[in-house]
């Protein structure tokens, strides 16, 4: 089998796999990334590092490794891409010609703190909803947003 053929086919099997997992792994967060693009990536890196290693030589494992990498990269913003904007989800909605009901104030701040939640980066006490300060990307916001203020 050729390198170019295993390059392909790695390709291939990473949006098949991925496609197969997003129905195990629906809405799963380790944030910021989704459970099933982090399987997929780890899945793919042992079968084709292993292959391209034992196989191949070590500038094709190399490769497998970098376009593996890649290849989450994109697909991470692609998916942060079509979920985290509102307007790309209404067109897509309208494009499949489904109920635009679901788009009230009441569901869309709903569907916001329920994401949130998921992700742990707030936390609601008696009716309280607060930003959870415990974790690391807040406090990396934060710092970044203050550094920006000064200039």
């Amino acid at each position: 089998m050729s390198s170019s053929l295993i390059i392909i086919f790695n390709i291939i099997n990473y949006v098949v796999f991925l496609s197969i997992l997003n129905n195990f792994f629906i809405n799963k967060f380790y944030y910021p990334f989704r459970k099933l693009e982090l399987i997929n990536f780890f899945i793919n890196i042992v079968i084709f590092g292993y292959i391209t290693f034992i196989f191949f030589e070590i500038d094709i494992f190399f490769l497998t490794i970098i376009l593996n990498i890649n290849l989450a990269y994109i697909f991470f913003h692609i998916q942060n891409m079509i979920n985290t904007s509102p307007r790309t989800r209404i067109l897509l909605d309208l494009h499949l010609n489904k109920d635009m009901k679901k788009y009230n104030d009441k569901i869309i701040l709903d569907n916001r703190i329920r994401r949130l939640l998921s992700t742990k980066q707030i936390i609601v006490d008696d009716h309280n909803i607060q930003i959870n300060k415990k974790k690391f990307l807040f406090k990396l916001i934060n710092f970044i947003f203050k550094l920006i203020k000064k200039f």
